[in-house]
């Protein structure tokens, strides 16, 4: 809804640096996940378009995150935590079919799965079809086993390293390995520009009614004061 607030080179740093989650339970062994990804150019590497400069690394469609209690695979907390698991989703093209494979340590019991979306090849349309017998339920019912998202959330605006660009992937940049970590939602505002601020941004902040922090991250590239001084309109 902002898209038309902001420079057009901006937005388009901010698609590749947001997302959203999709978590699911299912005690089946075997899913299909079948997808079509919304048309965001006619020609994905075409200078113009906002995929152009990123390599095969950086734009794969999908990843995938299980819900480890502590018990089933290798988590060293005992509050259990998201596990990256591995996946036929991983390279980006406009539609396919993939398959999630439950671990062997979980077969006759729920698995909560958490696959992570960029906003840069958002799906149009999602199928999830148990391929063995079993059901599929949304987070909040009651065969989910994973903890919930704490609100409100933490707003996160940081420089290119987190922004999930070039050969990052945005659901394991570390903005994003934080917020599973702390079970917090991070709204991911994307790209600083080394702390020179966008006045449309903090737009996009005043509209913001609860946070529970707000993250100027550009350190690894200026100091303190100059970021404090290069973020006044915050």
């Amino acid at each position: 809804s902002y898209a038309a607030s902001l420079r057009p080179g901006v937005w388009q740093l901010s698609e590749m640096s947001t997302g959203s989650y999709l978590r699911f339970t299912s005690d089946s062994s075997h899913i299909s996940f079948k997808w079509t990804l919304r048309s965001v150019c006619v020609e994905k590497w075409f200078a113009g378009c906002h995929l152009f400069h990123m390599p095969d690394s950086g734009t794969n469609a999908f990843d995938t995150y299980i819900w480890d209690s502590g018990a089933s695979l290798s988590t060293s907390s005992s509050a259990g935590g998201w596990c990256h698991y591995p996946n036929s989703l991983l390279h980006y093209s406009e539609s396919g079919t993939g398959s999630l494979i439950q671990p062997d340590s979980f077969r006759g019991q729920n698995s909560t799965w958490l696959v992570y979306l960029p906003l840069r090849n958002a799906p149009d349309t999602i199928y999830l079809t148990p391929m063995t017998p079993g059901t599929i339920c949304g987070a909040g019912c009651a065969a989910d086993i994973a903890a919930e998202f704490a609100m409100p959330p933490i707003v996160w605006y940081g420089t290119s390293i987190q922004q999930g660009g070039v050969a990052s992937r945005a659901g394991n940049t570390y903005d994003a390995v934080i917020s599973r970590t702390l079970q917090r939602e991070v709204l991911n505002l994307g790209f600083a520009n080394n702390g020179v601020m966008e006045l449309a941004v903090g737009k996009l902040l005043c509209d913001i009614k609860d946070a529970a922090v707000i993250v100027i991250d550009c350190l690894p590239n200026m100091n303190a004061a100059q970021v404090t001084n290069r973020t006044i309109p915050l």
